[in-house]
């Protein structure tokens, strides 16, 4: 039997934990985001059937190839650890956050030198939009540093 005064008798004054409220948006976030950086990799690989396809060319898609399935594996072991409430969650979801907004500029410099065209060709507005998004996103969820959810939630 639980006394009266024990934190488990009063749901009330309990704090907050567990991947509910709030949580649920960066959730339902993470899973959009494997099949976002997924699709990516998909028409990465759809680039090799491009018909008169140079080395040069070939070798750009290889090093776009690689940076999006990097991407992609920090993603996915980023939502595990969600999933499995670990401790290491916050941490490796601003790594995460980082590598997103730092991507698109690592690939456009060695496709650019390798396809011998200026860096503002690779870096197009749509995907300077979508890196400014994520700077937002990842200002945003700073957040998880300090909240009382994330702190009771996280740690395993």
């Amino acid at each position: 039997m639980t006394s009266p005064n024990s934190p488990s008798s009063s749901s009330a004054t309990a704090e907050p934990s567990g991947l509910g409220g709030w949580l649920i948006l960066m959730m339902i976030g993470q899973v959009g985001g494997i099949l976002r950086v997924l699709k990516s990799v998909v028409d990465d690989i759809e680039l090799f059937k491009t018909p008169n396809l140079t080395s040069d060319g070939e070798l750009a898609i290889y090093v776009e190839l690689a940076l999006n399935v990097a991407l992609l594996a920090l993603v996915v072991v980023t939502t595990v650890m969600m999933l499995r409430k670990s401790r290491s969650f916050p941490s490796l979801w601003m790594c995460q956050g980082a590598a997103a907004i730092l991507l698109p500029f690592v690939d456009a410099a060695p496709v650019a030198s390798i396809l011998k065209i200026e860096v503002s060709q690779v870096l197009d507005e749509k995907t300077i939009a979508q890196t400014i998004g994520s700077a937002i996103a990842v200002g945003l969820w700073m957040y998880l540093k300090v909240s009382v959810r994330v702190r009771n939630t996280f740690v395993n």
